[in-house]
């Protein structure tokens, strides 16, 4: 055989392979895409969509036949109508186990599970909440956010005693509570803020009488307040700053009788004040430094004038003073050194 110059076999025989090819693999690809074709989720969604519109059109017709009705007593009830009346109900007993049973126990049920467990963790409802299920020691009552006690609740501790009534915040006591010595008595009632008191509140003794009552700032007596004695007499009302007498306010006996008026400072006398006897009787007025009469002031004796002077160290003691007889009259003028 004679060929041509342009003939190449090696060109000639990778045709003759493709076309090999092509003739078997063209059926495999035909059928590869078909497949897809039928099992893509597009087509998928349209064949259910088109079944789900056939169905819902059919199930809309009316009955043709009584075969397709159920009889109940005299009335003939569509098999189409119970069928669909029975779905539904189906579905709202799942929607029901699903969201409405769980809403409805945090909403107005209790549900009773241990402290620090794995219970706890993301549930959202009233609880109560155990020790543990062999010796059921109620340690709180309440409600839980997210696992966290949040909201309404009473904290109790290991013997039954009730702590602490009143609002919770991410696990701290926070807004208006009451707080208890063991045993159930009030502790205190008043404004929490992370655990602390922090504003308006009352501090109880453990008998139950009032020991303070006024503001508060992290755990401490801070800002107007009252003070008073176990026996429920006034001690001090006035200003405070950590728990100290601070600023202006008035100091009692027991008695209830005025001890002192005017200016503190860190729990001490200090500024211009007037101190009082037992009676009630004026002692001094003027001004005090730590606690002391120190500077210009007037000194009194069973309510008459003495000594009208320079004090230092709570005594008359150096510059211009004046002294009194008891019948007001003046004794000296003059100056005084170290009480002289």
């Amino acid at each position: 055989m004679k060929f041509s110059d342009n003939f190449n076999p090696g060109k000639s025989f990778l045709l003759l392979i493709r076309k090999i090819k092509r003739i078997f693999v063209a059926p495999v690809l035909m059928l590869y895409r078909k497949l897809l074709r039928v099992i893509s989720p597009t087509n998928i969604v349209g064949r259910v969509s088109e079944d789900i519109k056939s169905e819902v059109r059919e199930v809309a017709e009316k009955p043709k036949s009584l075969s397709e009705y159920f009889l109940f007593g005299e009335h003939y009830v569509a098999k189409k109508l119970v069928a669909a009346v029975a779905l539904l109900l189906m579905f709202a007993v799942i929607l029901l186990a699903r969201f409405g049973l769980p809403f409805l126990q945090a909403k107005f049920f209790v549900r009773t599970m241990v402290i620090n467990t794995v219970e706890m963790r993301g549930y959202t409802g009233r609880v109560k909440l155990l020790d543990s299920y062999e010796k059921k020691r109620v340690l709180f009552t309440g409600r839980l956010k997210d696992g966290q006690v949040n909201g309404s609740g009473k904290l109790y501790d290991y013997d039954g005693n009730l702590l602490y009534k009143g609002s919770f915040e991410m696990g701290l006591y926070s807004g208006f509570c009451e707080e208890y010595y063991p045993g159930e008595n009030l502790r205190y009632k008043g404004n929490f803020l992370l655990n602390q008191y922090d504003g308006s509140g009352i501090f109880y003794y453990q008998d139950g009488t009032v020991k303070y009552e006024g503001d508060f700032a992290k755990g401490l007596y801070e800002g107007s307040g009252k003070l008073y004695f176990k026996t429920g007499a006034l001690q001090y009302e006035g200003e405070f700053v950590q728990n100290a007498y601070e600023g202006n306010g008035k100091l009692y006996l027991e008695t209830g009788s005025l001890e002192y008026e005017g200016g503190f400072l860190a729990g001490r006398y200090e500024g211009r004040g007037k101190q009082y006897g037992k009676a009630g009787e004026l002692l001094y007025e003027g001004m005090f430094s730590q606690g002391q009469r120190q500077g210009n002031g007037r000194y009194y004796i069973e309510g008459t004038l003495a000594e009208d002077g320079e004090f230092k160290a709570g005594y008359l003691d150096f510059g211009y003073a004046v002294l009194y007889e008891e019948d007001g009259e003046v004794l000296y003028s003059g100056q005084v050194s170290q009480g002289l």
